[in-house]
């Protein structure tokens, strides 16, 4: 079989890892098992030309010297938008900028816009009216969940914002005066059906 040569950011003294080398397309090598680290553009160019070149996850794994479930990973993620199907090594930073950006971790939002939600939300606006508010003027994308997980959020602690919401204190009544079915027995008076 032929010769392969890849040019990649590790280091080729590492155990399993190719820097500036040749392997044969058939050859079989164990991956070393190192600390986790972010895939570079320099692989993600690689990965992209080999995909090009119709290799298999497997051998794509061993040629950049890295584990098959990270580059399944970096393909799924970083997958080209329109198609769903090419990984185009160009857009793969931009996608992962925007999933860091919105990371759970990480809060979009600043100190200075949660005080306007939760001025609004004081002034008893609903977390919908909030949003189609900040909407229709274009000040701020936010949905009405993120606003729920905040009011609920600041409850624990003892905060007061749920007291604005609309249903927050109402109460659900019993309805007196009525025969309740619920849970009561078969009238012992009453004669079974029976289908002809």
């Amino acid at each position: 079989m032929g010769e392969i040569t890849y040019l990649c950011n590790t280091d080729p003294a590492r155990n399993g890892d190719l820097g500036s080398a040749s392997l044969p397309s058939s050859a079989k090598r164990k991956v070393a098992t190192t600390p986790y680290s972010q895939t570079t553009s320099e692989e993600r160019y690689a990965l992209s030309l080999l995909r090009k070149e119709g290799h298999s996850q497997a051998e794509m794994a061993r040629i950049l010297g890295r584990h098959p479930s990270t580059i399944s990973r970096e393909r799924r993620r970083n997958v080209w938008r329109c198609n769903g199907q090419s990984y185009v090594a160009l857009r793969a930073p931009s996608y992962t900028k925007v999933r860091r950006r919105r990371s759970r971790r990480n809060s979009q939002f600043s100190a200075a816009e949660w005080a306007m939600v939760e001025s609004m939300l004081r002034g008893d606006f609903s977390p919908a009216r909030v949003v189609g508010w900040f909407a229709r003027f274009d000040i701020l994308v936010i949905s009405h969940e993120t606003i729920y997980c905040r009011i609920w959020k600041d409850k624990k602690p003892g905060g007061t914002l749920h007291v604005h919401l609309r249903r927050a204190n109402k109460r659900i009544r019993k309805p007196y005066g009525a025969y309740e079915i619920r849970g009561a027995p078969f009238p012992k008076n009453r004669s079974s059906l029976t289908l002809v």
